[in-house]
């Protein structure tokens, strides 16, 4: 399945579940975590493997919001797209930037999808 079909499937995918979802920022979420595994591929097979690679990595992989890892700590962190967080005058972000960069006990490391295309 080439790229572009992999990402109508999964608009399709959150648009069902949307439909009787009960918590739909859930949803959301797990709609962005597949669009950014898709992103990693040219079809559906790449992103296939890009998963496998992540989920092979040596260690329990957490995937979160900024939000869900408050009061967590973890050996290794990695901030998807920081750049995206829109950092105003009125802190909040900026305190969640914070809450983000403060979760890593030994590495921080900030990931780039260059391609990504959306709006946070």
């Amino acid at each position: 399945m080439p790229q572009d079909a992999v990402f109508t499937a999964i608009d399709e995918w959150e648009k069902n579940r949307l439909r009787r979802a009960r918590n739909e920022s859930h949803v959301r979420d797990q709609a962005e975590c597949l669009r950014i595994f898709a992103e990693k591929g040219t079809d559906l097979g790449g992103a296939i493997a890009y998963v496998n690679h992540i989920m092979n990595s040596v260690g329990p992989v957490k995937l979160m919001t900024g939000h869900k890892s408050k009061g967590l700590e973890f050996p290794n962190v990695f901030i998807l797209d920081r750049e995206l967080i829109r950092v105003d005058r009125s802190g909040q972000e900026k305190n969640l930037l914070y809450v983000m960069q403060t979760r890593a006990l030994e590495t921080l490391t900030y990931v780039t999808s260059d391609s990504f295309e959306g709006a946070i």
